[in-house]
């Protein structure tokens, strides 16, 4: 106010203004494009606001919550997947010796050996493991094939797994780690994220359990993922180790999680 001016005060009305509700949700950052170790998915950031329709002002509500970023886990998880499978030797005695130690692992299925073995599909989801899409036929060379074919070997080896399992899977795997763009992309249309793997076990030689053992706990560390079969040939270095893996790395101060089941930092 100026000099001279005077202020003339009356008796007014008091008025309450509506309020809206404000929702502000914080999407988690995107994952990376191809997950070499176990990745925690992150949540959602979520707040809720009373905003004045006239004054502006705002006041947070109760229960909202900070986004927790995707990222890397730091801690000392590790993840056993098993590739090729189902099959009727193998699978039975790597879900025999999991059950046992308590540990859930993800089963990298190939499509036709699902339609094959239904049963074995069925006892992994229903002991708790992770459905992993491995394509519909096993193709070694899959990005050097037209589209049509990546969009069948892919879209079929999820759905005869959704078809015999009931379930989607998440999770895309490569047949022999081969991988494109394009490839990434058709997985990630039908909905699954792309595991490739951080410690080749280098099963496949079927060098002695003990050489086998000795090669998978040398390369531990946090979130590593670890590359097995369970079908596709041979597999009795795999399961004659695969207890005192399981042994050695709890020994090392490690747990088990899965792609599917990493808890948010």
């Amino acid at each position: 106010m100026r000099r001279g001016m005077r202020l003339r005060v009356v008796d007014g009305q008091d008025r309450v203004e509506q309020a809206v509700r404000q929702v502000i949700d914080t999407p988690v950052p995107n994952l990376p494009v191809v997950e070499h170790w176990l990745i925690h998915a992150g949540e959602p950031g979520h707040r809720s606001y009373l905003v004045g329709e006239r004054s502006g002002e705002r006041e947070e509500e109760p229960g909202g919550r900070d986004m927790i970023g995707a990222g890397p886990v730091t801690s000392n998880l590790i993840g056993l997947t098993f590739d090729d499978g189902p099959d009727p030797t193998w699978t039975p005695i790597v879900l025999a010796v999991l059950r046992d130690k308590g540990v859930k692992a993800t089963f990298c299925d190939v499509g036709y050996r699902v339609f094959e073995y239904p049963q074995l599909v069925r006892a992994e989801l229903a002991e708790g493991h992770t459905l992993c899409d491995h394509t519909n036929g096993h193709v070694i060379d899959l990005p050097r094939k037209p589209h049509d074919v990546i969009e069948a070997q892919v879209g079929d080896g999820a759905r005869v797994i959704h078809d015999i399992s009931g379930d989607w899977p998440a999770i895309y795997r490569p047949p022999g780690g081969s991988l494109s763009q394009e490839v990434v992309d058709v997985a990630r249309a039908h909905g699954m994220r792309t595991l490739h793997w951080s410690c080749d076990s280098l099963d496949y030689r079927r060098p002695p359990p003990p050489v086998l053992l000795e090669r998978i706990l040398g390369c531990l560390g946090p979130g590593v993922v670890v590359l097995m079969h369970d079908g596709g040939g041979d597999r009795s270095s795999t399961v004659a180790m695969l207890g005192a893996l399981i042994d050695g790395a709890r020994a090392r101060g490690f747990g088990f999680s899965t792609p599917a089941d990493v808890p948010a930092a």
